[in-house]
Formats: structure tokens, sequence, C-alpha cells
């Protein structure tokens, strides 16, 4: 105990009071977080009216989506939870410190929603949590003709259009009716998947010795980020109908084009992520491979790639949140959706809640860093298990 509190003591005098100088800095740096963190807890527990928040909890979380349709969120949501726990046993080993960094925020959530008068939603909440350890516990490996990164590929990869059919089947719920924070992750989650997809392609594509398809897709990659994600959300949402074929008049909806945009947008920055990550990998190995007999296509999946992706992980994760706050630009391009920054001006508009932007854009905040830093965190630890991150 002595030996920690003298450690402890002289690691203070080093980095924090070695000097005039410091001793100043440090002096009015905690004075000053003392001042912010109890004002901030002050409002949170004491001054602010979260009825704002509890009143419109809904209109936050699923916009102007029909009440008696709800259930097909929430399918939706224990099926990702179900692969979101699958994949993490495969991507991460867990350890009590993930769930402990994620406390604070839980609690903080719990105190906003008041989860007993909310009991529905916190009794399918726990149902989600469950199939979450299910998926981390599941015996894949019994499953017969199918290695555990087939599995979880094939799962991943008709998650989206079970969604689709969730949200469709049986005179489903009209896109135009999806809203809130539903509507974010919807859009975020259609561009990420896409937007990694062709973004891989556009790269491979760039790289290529092909004059064809190298100018292609350089040209496509330079015109998309030479303009910045509004303006393709005005072409999205005025010029596209206008160049589509008469045949699609109509059937292609708003929600459609704006999820085409996100794609297209991320797909071209992607691109130039990985194609630095290809630039990494030393020419030596590429001839190696040709020295072994492999063909190019061998080459580029099994040597190139995966070194590639593995040394721009940080950089993809920063573009999949840059993407994920992105998805408030469609209330600024004046879109006909209330995404959960939308939903929260329409609550606001209410009478009994004029001026409590504090609350509301509080939550908003919360709820679009609950999933930036669970992205982050789960980068991080991705990045350790493979031994790229030398932090600690």
């Amino acid at each position: 105990m002595n030996n920690m509190l003298y450690q402890s003591k002289t690691w203070l005098i080093e980095n924090l009071f070695s000097s005039k100088l410091n001793i100043a800095l440090s002096t009015f740096s905690i004075i000053f977080a003392y001042y912010f963190i109890a004002s901030f807890l002050n409002f949170i527990f004491i001054s602010a009216d979260w009825k704002v928040v509890d009143v419109n909890l809904r209109l936050l979380l699923l916009g102007p989506f029909p009440k008696d349709a709800e259930w097909r969120i929430w399918v939706s949501i224990f099926w990702v939870t179900f692969m979101s726990g699958l994949s993490y046993k495969h991507l991460s080993t867990f350890h009590l410190k993930h769930l402990m960094n994620l406390s604070p925020l839980i609690l903080f959530i719990l105190f906003l929603i008041d989860p007993i008068k909310n009991i529905i939603i916190t009794l399918l909440t726990l149902i989600s949590f469950i199939l979450f350890v299910m998926g981390y516990n599941f015996p894949y490996e019994r499953i017969p003709k199918f290695s555990k990164n087939s599995f979880i590929l094939f799962g991943w990869a008709i998650t989206l259009p079970l969604i689709v059919i969730f949200l469709k089947i049986f005179g489903g719920v009209e896109t135009t009716k999806w809203g809130g924070y539903f509507l974010n992750i919807m859009l975020a989650w259609v561009g990420i998947i896409f937007g990694f997809i062709v973004g891989l392609i556009l790269a491979i594509g760039r790289a290529s010795s092909l004059p064809a398809i190298k100018y292609s897709c350089t040209f496509y990659i330079e015109v998309i980020r030479a303009a910045p994600l509004v303006a393709w959300l005005f072409f999205a949402y005025l010029v596209i109908p206008d160049l589509l074929p008469g045949f699609f008049a109509g059937k292609v909806d708003i929600a459609l084009r704006v999820m085409i945009v996100l794609s297209a947008f991320t797909a071209a920055y992607i691109a130039e992520i990985i194609r630095g990550g290809l630039q990494s990998v030393p020419i030596g190995q590429v001839e190696a491979s040709k020295a072994l007999g492999m063909n190019a296509y061998q080459t580029t999946s099994l040597i190139v790639l995966p070194q590639a992706i593995r040394a721009v992980i940080p950089a993809l994760v920063s573009q999949f949140i840059a993407l994920w706050k992105d998805t408030t630009l469609i209330l600024a391009a004046g879109l006909a959706f209330r995404e959960l920054l939308g939903s929260g001006k329409s609550a606001l508009a209410q009478f009994e809640f004029i001026g409590r932007y504090n609350e509301i854009y509080l939550f908003i905040g919360l709820m679009f860093w609950i999933v930036s830093f669970g992205m982050s965190r789960l980068s991080y630890n991705f990045e350790k298990d493979l031994g790229l991150n030398r932090e600690d």
C-alpha cells in the first residue's frame, strides 16, 4: 500500500508538478475540471427536465414508424444481436472490462428511459442481450460443411435481406414512415456494408494494370470526393428521378436513393484508404507469391488484401464513424425524413417543451456517441488481438 502511494506521488510530481509552469497549468485544469463536472452533474440530476425525452422517446427512436408494426424492428434487432455475439467471439475475446467501459453509459440510459415505466422496452432489450450471449456461445463448429468464417460471413450476408423481409412482408411499412434513431442506423449500416464492398472493388481496380479499369475507377473516386455529401444528397433528391428510365419512375423511393448516395460516397473514401493499405504491402511478397505459382487472383485475395486491410483498420473505422454521424445530413438536405435529429426538432416544436434544447440535444449526442464509441472500442480490441495495438 505504501509502495503504491509512493509511486502515485512520484508520478504526480514528475508529470503534473515538475515545474512552476506545470504546477500552474495542472492547478488550473483541476479547478476547471471540477467546476465543469460539478455543473454537468448538477444539470443532469437536478436542473434538467427529462420529461421531454420521456414523452417523446418513441418519436426519437422510431419517428413515425407505426406502433402496431414495431415487432418488425424487434425481430430485426434480435437477429442482429445474435449475429453480433457470434462475430464478437470470432473477432475479439470477451473481457469484463469491455462491459465495464460501458457501465456508466448503461446506467445513464436506464436513468433516462425509466426501465420500470417502460417495462416492455426493458424486457425486449433483455431478450436482445440474451440472444447476444447465445450467439457468443453458439456451437457453430457442430454445423457440417461450414467453417467458422464461412458461417459468420453467410449469416451477415443474409442479414440485410432478412431485415428487409422482416420490415416489408405481409403489408410492411413504407420507407417514408421510417424515422428516428432506427433510420440513422439503417442508413449507416447499408452505407457501411455496400460502401466497403464497392470501395474494395474500386481500390483493386485503381491498382489494376489495365488502363480502362484503372482510369474508370480513378475518375469515379475523384468525382465523388470532389463534392460534399450534402450536395450528393440533393442530387439524390432532385436529379436522380429525372435520370432514371420511365419504367423506374416512382419505384425508386427517396430512402433507397439516399442509401445509394451514402454507399457511393463512402465507397470513394474507403477505396483511397484501402489503396494506401495496398501500397504498404512490400512488393517482395507479391514476387514471392508468383514464384510459388500463385495466379493474380490468389496473390491479391490471399497475400495482398489481408495485409492491406489489416494495416488500415483504424482508418476504416474512422470512416465508418464519420458516415454514422453524416446520416444527420439528410435533415440539412431537407429530405422528407425525421431521423433522430429531425425527430428532436419535432419534439422541441411541441408547446410544452419549447426551449428544452439542452435535454434533447444532450440525449441525441449521447445516442450518437453510443455507436461511435462502440465501433471505436471494438476496433481497439480487434487491433489488440491482432497485435497491432502497442499502447499498453
